[in-house]
């Protein structure tokens, strides 16, 4: 839509496009980049400011943060919940790589690597 500032100059009202996009694991990022949503809402949270989280991601521009911290604003309970989802999903993860790679005995078992390769060498 066109219209015409006071000014006589023509102003355009664009739609912008979708500032987030879901990524075929189910994550959702920003839009065209691979920074994960949870990232900069989370450094939302932690009170960075757009300028600094843009510098810190250097895909993503000032607008672009502004936009997605104004999605996460207008939507929080869904990105709350989306976020909740992708913690308890991490948590399993974690619980599932504890079982499958335990930390018990950890330590020793490194500190034996040494060993066994200079014996293989030694051969």
């Amino acid at each position: 839509m066109t219209v015409v500032s006071q000014s006589g100059k023509p102003f355009r009202v664009r739609r912008d496009p979708p500032v987030l996009s879901v990524w075929d694991d189910g994550s959702v990022r920003v839009a065209g980049t691979r920074v994960l949503l949870e990232t900069v809402v989370t450094a939302h949270e932690m009170r960075h400011s757009p300028v600094d989280i843009a510098r810190q991601y250097g895909e993503l521009d000032v607008g672009t943060v502004h936009a997605v911290i104004a999605y996460y604003l207008a939507h929080a309970a869904e990105v709350d919940a989306y976020l909740e989802l992708r913690r308890q999903a991490g948590e399993m993860n974690r619980q599932e790589a504890l079982v499958r790679w335990p930390v018990e005995g950890l330590k020793a078992r490194l500190s034996e690597r040494p060993k066994a390769a200079g014996a293989q060498r030694s051969r």
